[in-house]
C-alpha cells in the first residue's frame, strides 16, 4: 500500500515538471517565422533558463524590477537582434555568436530572440506574429544612440529653461545660460564631451548640476534613466544625431506667439474639436478654415504677424499663399493681440507671395509688371504687352528669359552685355536688381531649369511704418500714437496732421495742417499724429477707411487689408462709382451709363448678400461675395472716364540714348522692334508717332549729307523708312523729329568725318569761352550760315527721301544759362561772328554786358531774331520741298523762359504762319500746372497753329491727372496731347488708364478734313442720343433739330470731298449750325456749343495752314 502510494506521488511529481518544462517552453502565443520556418517563442520576458525560444523587448525587468536595457547570454543560445519601425515591421536583423558571457542590447524598437538550438546565419527574413511592441520611440528624430545607431533614447529639449514637462530628455550645451542648475533627485544627468565629428563620450555620471565645461544630457523618463545608469558609463562613446530638431520648446511642431509656446495639435486637419491648436495653410483647399464643433478663435498670420483676429466661432477666409490660419479650439485668447509676432517651431508655413515667378526651388516675388527696374527689392516682369522686344534695363540686374515655363536665357548683372534683355513675346522676363537679396540665390540658374509665374490675389495684407512713440510729447518727424490713457485730446500745435481710428481699427477723419490738439476717442480708438517727414510716410500708406493697429512694444503701426476691409472697400467704391457717375452726367461726359448703371446695382446688391452671409456665419459665399464685387469694381475702373473721337494723339518714340556709363542703349534695332512699337502704339489708339531720326548725334537712316554718320549699332538699319512703312499699315502718322543746333556729348568721342569732328571749330560759346551746357551738351552755333545750311539739307532730305507726315524740329534754341547769379551769369551766344554783328549794329561787345544793363534786352532779342530767322528759313526750305507736310516744333512752357533765357519767340512764329503744329513741353506733375501753361497757349497760339500739348509721362502724375490732361485740349479747344514718350507710358505705369479709359475711344487727327468733319459730327450726335437726351427729356425736340441740321450737312459735305477749301466750308457749315442751336437750359446750351468749338477751331487751324501751303 505505502509503495503504492510512493509511486503515485512519483507519478504526480514527475507529471508537474513536465508541465512546468512546457510552461517555460512554450506558453506564449508569439511565433517568429525566420527564413520560412516557424518558431514558437516559449517565454516572453522571462530570464533565460531552459527555453527553446525566449524573447525580449525594453520592457524586459531584472530581479529587483529595474528596466534591465540588456540580457546576459547563455550557454547554448544564439541571440537575434530585430528592429522594427513605427508600424512593428521587421526594417533590420542582426545574428551574434552565442556568448555565455556576452551582455547583448534589446533594441530600443524591435525585440532580441535567443535560439537554443540555433538558426541559421544565412536566412533572408524575419517576421513576427501574435506580438503587441511597447509605444514606439522617435529616434530618426533628435537622439541619443549607441555608436552603431540602432538604440537609443530621445532628445526631447535643448538648451531651455527648468524642466518644462515630466519624461523628458534635455540637452544643455555648456554656452547655455541656464535659468536652472540643480538636477532634481528623479532625474539622471550625465556630462559629455565631443571627440569627433557626431562621436561623443561620457565624462561625467550622475551629475548634480548643469556644467559649463561640458554639455550635459539629462535624463528623465524611466527607459532613459536606465538605459544612462546601464550603458552610458564613464568613457562610453555614443553619437547625438539631428539635435537640431530638439528645441528650447521641444520636439513637436509649435508656434512661438511673441516667446509663448503654443504645441500645434493639427496642420490642415478636418477634425479639430479637441481642444488645442491648428494651423491652416494655402495647401488646406477650401475657402475657408473648417467647422468645428469646439468653441474657436480664428487668427491669420501674414508675414509673421498676426493681422486679423475673428470673433467667437467666426471661420476665417483662406490668406492664399502669403500666410496662413491659426486656430485656437478651446484654448484662451484673451491675452493675444493683433501684432504679435509668430514663429514657427520644427515645420515650416512658407509665405509664398501672391506674384512671384518659381525658378526650381527659388520664390522672387514680383512687385511690378512692364515698368522701369528700380533699386527696390523686388522682381520686374516683362512680357509682350511691354511697348519693346526688349527689357531696356542697365547693366545693374540679372535677368532670365523664361518660355514654355523653361529658362531660355540667363543674363548676368554688371557686364557689358546686361540688361536689354529680348523678351520671349509667349513668356517673360523676370528682372532682379543686383541689391535684391535673393540674387544671390540665383547663381546656379541655367538655360532649362523649371521657372513659372504664378499671380493670385488674397483678401489679407500687411504693412508696417514705425511709430515714435504711444502718449509722449509729438516733436518733429514724429510720428505718435494718442489714445485715451493720454487724456482728453493730444494737446498737439497745428502744424502737423492728425488722423482718428475707431475701435475696430478703421480711420474716420483725417485732420489736415491748422487743426491739432484733436479729441481723443474715448471708446477703444486713438489718433495717429505726425509732423514733419513722418507727414509724407503717414498719408503715403494710410487713408479713410484703411485698417490699423499698433504695437506698443515694437513701435510698430500695422496697416491690414482683411475680408472685412474689403467689404468696407466695396461700399466705399460703390459710393464713389455713384459720385463719379453724377459727376460725368453733370459734366454732360459721353460715357456708358447703361452699364454703369448695371455695375452700381450689382455691386449695391452684392454687398448687401456679403453681409448676410457674414452674419449667417457662411464664410465660403462671403467670400465669393467679396471677390465678385473687387472684380466688378475692376472691370469699371476706367468706366466713368470719357474718351474724345477726334483729338491728335502723339507719342515721341526714342531709338537709342546715352546710357549713365556713357555708352550708348539702343531700343530699336530692327524691323521686329519697329513693328512691336508700331503695334504697341495701336493698342494705345495713338494715331501719330514722332520719331528720332538722329540718336546720340548720329542719323537713324542712310545719309547722302556729308558728315552725317549713322549710329553703328544699327548695322545699316534704315530705322525711318521702317516706322513710314508699318505705321502707314496700322493708320498711324509718322512725323520725324530733328534736333536744330544739338551738337552732341562731350563726353563722346566722335569718328573722323562726324560733323562734330567737322564743325569743331562752330561750337556755341558762353561768355566764358566754354562749349559744353551744364549737362555736358554740346550745340552749333545758330547764327553761322554753315550750320544753318547743314541743318536745312538734314530737314530736306528726310522730307524728300520718305514719305514722311510731319517733320518735328526740336532743340530749335539756345542752351539754358550755365550759370543765373548776375555776377557770374554765364549764358550762350558769343561766337565771333555773332557778337560782332550786334556790336555792328549796337556799337557794343555783348560779352561786356550785364544782365541789368540797358542793352541786355537788346542782346536777348538779337538773339531771338537769330532763332525765328532760322524758323523762317525751315518753313520756306520744308514747304517749298513738300508742301502739304505737317511742319511742327517744339518750345519751353515758359514764357519768360523762351524770351530771356533759350530765346524762342513762339508768338512771333506762329503768327506769321511759320508753323503747321506747336508742341510746348509743358510736361507738369499735377492737372493745375499743366492747365496754367496750356491755357495760356491755347489763347495766344491756337487761333493760327494745330496745337497739341506736351504731356510728360515720365513726371509720374496721378492716374487722375493723366485723365485730365488727356481730356484737356477738348477743354480748351486744342488740338490733343503729345506724350514724352512712348517708352515712359510702358514704364511709368499709364498703358491701362489710357488705353482703357481716356484713348478707349479710336481718335481721328483734327487735320483730316472730312475724316474729321464724319467722325466729330457722329460724335456730337452720339452725345446728343446717349448723354444729352438722357438727362434732358425737355429738351429733346431741339435736340433732334440740331440732329437734323448735323445729317443735313454730312450729306452735303460729300460734294465738297476733294475741295482744297473744305475746312473752310465745315468750319462756316459748324459755324452756321452753332448759330441755329437753341436750348433752354444753359448747361447743356454750354455744353454743346463746346462741342461745336471745338470742331470749329480744328478746321480754322487747318483751313489757314492748307491756304498758307497753297501759296508754296
Amino acid at each position: 500500500m505505502c509503495l503504492k502510494k510512493f509511486v503515485s506521488v512519483l507519478i504526480i511529481i514527475s507529471f508537474l515538471l513536465t508541465m512546468l518544462v512546457a510552461c517555460e517552453r512554450g506558453k506564449t502565443d508569439i511565433e517568429l517565422v525566420i527564413g520560412g520556418i516557424s518558431y514558437n517563442v516559449n517565454t516572453y520576458n522571462t530570464s533565460l533558463k531552459n527555453q527553446k525560444v525566449a524573447l525580449f523587448d525594453r520592457l524586459h525587468r531584472d530581479s529587483d524590477g529595474s528596466l534591465a536595457i540588456v540580457v546576459n547570454g547563455k550557454d547554448g543560445y544564439t541571440p537575434l537582434s530585430v528592429y522594427t519601425d513605427e508600424k512593428g515591421s521587421v526594417t533590420e536583423f542582426v545574428i551574434s555568436e552565442a556568448d555565455k558571457n556576452g551582455e547583448y542590447i534589446i533594441p530600443t524598437n524591435g525585440f532580441l530572440a535567443f535560439f537554443k538550438k540555433g538558426i541559421s546565419e544565412e536566412i533572408s527574413s524575419v517576421e513576427i506574429k501574435g506580438y503587441t511592441s511597447p509605444e514606439y520611440i522617435e529616434l530618426p528624430s533628435a537622439a541619443l544612440l549607441a555608436v552603431d545607431g540602432k538604440s537609443g533614447v530621445p532628445i526631447n529639449y535643448r538648451d531651455c529653461e527648468g524642466f518644462p514637462e515630466d519624461n523628458i530628455n534635455i540637452l544643455m550645451q555648456p554656452s547655455t545660460v541656464f535659468a536652472v542648475s540643480d538636477i532634481p533627485e528623479n532625474l539622471y544627468a550625465i556630462s559629455i564631451k565631443r571627440k569627433t565629428s557626431g562621436i561623443f563620450s561620457v565624462e561625467e555620471i550622475d551629475v548634480k548640476k548643469y556644467g559649463n565645461k561640458y554639455s550635459t544630457v539629462v535624463f528623465g523618463n524611466e527607459y532613459s534613466i536606465a538605459y544612462a545608469k546601464k550603458l552610458l558609463t564613464l568613457g562610453m562613446e555614443f553619437r547625438l544625431a539631428n539635435t537640431e530638431l530638439a528645441t528650447p520648446y521641444g520636439d513637436k511642431k509649435t508656434l512661438l506667439l511673441d516667446n509663448n509656446p503654443y504645441r500645434v495639435n493639427g496642420i490642415n486637419t478636418d477634425y479639430c474639436a479637441k481642444n488645442g491648436v491648428y494651423v491652416y495653410n494655402y495647401e488646406y483647399t477650401e475657402t475657408a478654415a473648417p467647422i468645428c464643433q469646439n468653441t474657436f478663435i480664428d487668427m491669420v498670420v501674414i508675414n509673421g504677424i498676426i493681422m486679423w483676429k475673428g470673433e467667437k466661432n467666426e471661420r476665417a477666409v483662406m490668406p492664399g499663399k502669403t500666410g496662413y490660419i491659426i486656430r485656437f479650439s478651446g484654448v484662451n485668447t484673451d491675452n493675444i493681440p493683433l501684432g504679435t509676432q509668430v514663429k514657427t517651431i520644427l515645420f515650416e508655413n512658407k509665405s509664398i507671395p501672391l506674384s512671384h515667378v518659381k525658378i526650381n526651388d527659388v520664390i522672387i516675388e514680383v512687385g511690378y509688371y512692364n515698368t522701369e527696374r528700380t533699386a527696390e527689392p523686388t522682381g520686374f516682369i516683362y512680357n509682350s504687352d511691354f511697348y519693346s522686344l526688349t527689357t531696356c534695363t542697365n547693366i545693374w540686374g540679372l535677368e532670365i528669359a523664361v518660355s514654355g515655363g523653361v529658362v531660355v536665357e540667363v543674363n548676368p548683372a554688371n557686364q557689358a552685355t546686361s540688361g536689354n534683355t529680348a523678351i520671349p513675346q509667349d513668356g517673360f522676363v523676370i528682372s532682379i536688381g543686383s541689391g535684391n537679396s535673393v540674387y544671390s540665390k540665383l547663381g546656379n540658374v541655367k538655360v532649362g531649369d523649371n521657372a513659372d509665374f504664378y499671380d493670385e490675389s488674397s483678401f489679407y495684407s500687411v504693412n508696417s511704418i514705425p511709430i515714435s512713440g504711444v502718449n509722449a510729447v509729438r516733436r518733429n518727424n514724429n510720428l505718435m500714437v494718442y489714445n485715451s490713457e493720454y487724456g482728453k485730446s493730444t494737446l498737439t500745435s497745428n502744424i502737423g496732421i492728425e488722423l482718428s481710428v475707431d475701435k475696430n481699427g478703421f480711420v474716420t477723419a483725417i485732420y489736415e495742417e491748422g487743426k491739432g490738439n484733436s479729441a481723443i476717442p474715448t471708446d477703444g480708438g486713438f489718433i495717429l499724429s505726425a509732423l514733419g517727414a513722418k507727414i509724407d510716410e503717414l498719408l503715403a500708406n494710410v487713408g479713410i477707411g484703411s485698417c490699423v493697429f499698433y504695437n506698443t512694444e515694437k513701435l510698430n503701426l500695422y496697416i491690414v487689408e482683411t475680408p472685412e476691409t474689403a467689404l468696407r472697400y466695396l461700399k466705399a467704391s460703390v459710393i464713389k462709382m455713384r459720385s463719379d457717375y453724377d459727376y460725368a452726367s453733370d459734366m454732360l461726359f459721353n460715357i456708358d451709363y447703361d452699364t454703369a448703371d448695371d455695375a452700381i446695382g450689382r455691386l449695391e446688391k452684392l454687398i448687401t448678400e456679403a453681409e448676410e452671409a457674414k452674419a449667417g456665419g457662411n464664410t465660403t459665399a462671403y467670400a465669393d461675395m467679396l471677390t465678385e464685387g473687387t472684380a466688378l469694381i475692376k472691370a469699371m475702373e476706367y468706366g466713368f472716364i470719357p474718351s474724345l473721337t477726334v483729338q491728335n494723339r502723339a507719342a515721341w518714340v526714342t531709338v537709342a540714348e546715352e546710357r549713365a556709363d556713357g555708352g550708348v542703349l539702343v531700343h530699336i534695332y530692327s524691323e521686329e522692334d519697329v513693328v512691336k512699337y508700331v503695334d504697341y502704339a495701336k493698342r494705345l489708339k495713338l494715331n501719330t508717332l514722332v520719331i528720332d531720326g538722329f540718336a546720340v548725334s548720329y542719323s537713324l537712316y542712310k545719309s547722302d549729307i556729308d558728315g552725317v554718320i549713322q549710329l553703328e549699332a544699327l548695322n545699316g538699319f534704315d530705322v525711318i523708312e521702317s516706322f513710314v512703312r508699318n505705321g502707314h499699315k496700322q493708320g498711324i502718322e509718322i512725323h520725324i523729329l530733328v534736333c536744330a543746333f544739338s551738337g552732341g556729348s562731350s563726353s563722346f568721342v566722335y569718328p573722323e568725318g562726324h560733323y562734330m569732328n567737322k564743325y569743331r571749330d562752330k561750337y556755341l560759346l558762353t561768355n566764358k569761352g566754354n562749349h559744353n551746357g551744364a549737362e555736358g551738351f554740346i550745340t552749333l552755333n545758330p547764327f553761322d550760315e554753315e550750320i544753318r545750311q547743314f541743318q536745312l539739307d538734314i530737314f530736306g532730305e528726310i522730307v524728300q527721301k520718305y514719305d514722311i507726315d510731319g517733320i518735328q524740329i526740336d532743340y530749335i534754341r539756345f542752351p539754358l544759362p550755365i550759370y543765373y547769379q548776375k555776377d557770374t551769369y554765364e549764358d550762350f551766344g558769343y561766337n565771333d561772328d555773332m557778337t560782332a554783328a550786334f556790336k555792328k549794329k549796337y556799337g557794343v561787345n555783348p560779352i561786356d554786358l550785364k544782365i541789368d544793363d540797358n542793352l541786355w534786352e537788346k542782346w536777348c532779342s538779337f538773339r531771338r531774331d537769330v532763332i525765328t530767322t532760322f524758323v523762317e528759313k525751315t518753313y520756306k526750305t520744308v514747304k517749298a520741298l513738300k508742301a502739304d507736310i505737317n511742319l511742327s516744333f517744339t518750345c519751353f512752357a515758359d514764357y519768360t523762359d523762351r524770351q530771356i533765357y533759350i530765346f524762342q519767340d513762339v508768338e512771333r512764329w506762329c503768327v506769321n504762319g511759320w508753323v503747321d503744329e506747336l508742341y510746348p513741353m509743358i510736361y507738369a506733375p499735377d492737372t493745375e500746372s499743366q492747365l496754367f501753361y496750356a491755357a495760356q497757349f491755347a489763347e495766344t497760339i491756337a487761333p493760327n497753329t494745330h496745337l497739341t500739348l506736351g504731356v510728360g509721362a515720365y513726371v509720374r502724375a496721378t492716374h487722375k491727372s493723366m485723365t485730365e490732361q488727356s481730356y484737356m485740349s477738348y477743354e480748351l479747344a486744342t488740338d490733343g496731347i503729345g506724350i514724352f514718350t512712348l517708352r515712359y507710358i510702358s514704364t511709368c505705369g499709364y498703358f491701362d488708364i489710357l488705353s482703357n479709359g481716356a484713348f478707349k475711344k479710336e481718335a481721328v487727327r483734327t487735320d483730316k478734313g472730312a475724316e474729321t468733319l464724319n467722325t466729330g459730327v457722329i460724335g456730337i450726335i452720339d452725345n446728343i442720343d446717349n448723354v444729352y437726351k438722357r438727362f434732358y427729356t425737355e429738351e429733346r425736340e431741339n435736340l433732334d433739330f440740331i440732329k437734323e441740321l448735323l445729317d443735313s450737312m454730312l450729306v452735303l459735305s460729300q460734294n465738297r470731298l476733294n475741295d482744297k477749301s473744305f475746312p473752310m466750308f465745315a468750319a462756316e457749315k459748324l459755324i452756321e449750325i452753332k448759330s441755329r442751336i437753341n436750348i433752354n437750359d444753359k448747361k447743356l446750351s454750354a455744353k454743346i456749343t463746346a462741342d461745336f468749338d471745338y470742331l470749329i477751331g480744328c478746321f480754322i487751324r487747318t483751313a489757314n495752314i492748307n491756304d498758307r501751303n497753297s501759296r508754296h
